[in-house]
């Protein structure tokens, strides 16, 4: 995201009234939020929707608590098979299923929600999220699949 662009959605957001629709941020080829959008952002009451190549992560200025923000990656990597076969077997037998890694490590600053697409053949199953690290998996949340 150039410099151009990065002030023009730091001017929106610093414009938009509290509590109105999101302001939508088309991220097109960059998958790195500029920490001069979080700093605009951190304590108003919006959301901010950062559309990125099949995923968008969501967030509300209210949730973004880091006092030291920098610019940081959301880039999602999807089918990455990061976790070893025998290990997804284990867990999840003979169900369907996909792996994702984020290219950032560790703590964001801030609360943010990622959306994908899992596929409408997956639409009102449940599923399942878990977290891999140190060579375990870690339940982390399930719910429907919209």
């Amino acid at each position: 995201m150039g410099i151009i662009a990065v002030e023009k959605v730091v001017n929106t957001i610093k414009n938009t009234k509290e509590g109105s629709s999101p302001v939508v941020v088309d991220m097109e080829t960059s998958t790195v939020i500029a920490k001069e959008i979080l700093e605009a952002a951190k304590g108003k009451d919006i959301d901010i929707r950062f559309v990125m190549k099949g995923y968008t992560w969501t967030m509300n200025g209210k949730d973004i608590t880091s006092d030291s923000l920098k610019d940081i990656s959301l880039e999602v990597k999807f089918d990455t098979n990061a976790v070893p076969n025998d290990l997804v077997k284990e867990l999840a037998g003979n169900n369907q299923t996909r792996q994702i890694s984020l290219t950032h490590n560790g703590n964001f600053g801030f609360k943010a929600m990622l959306t994908m697409n899992a596929g409408k053949e997956y639409g009102s199953k449940d599923g399942s999220l878990y977290y891999y690290h140190n060579k375990n998996l870690e339940f982390m949340t399930s719910g429907k699949i919209a």
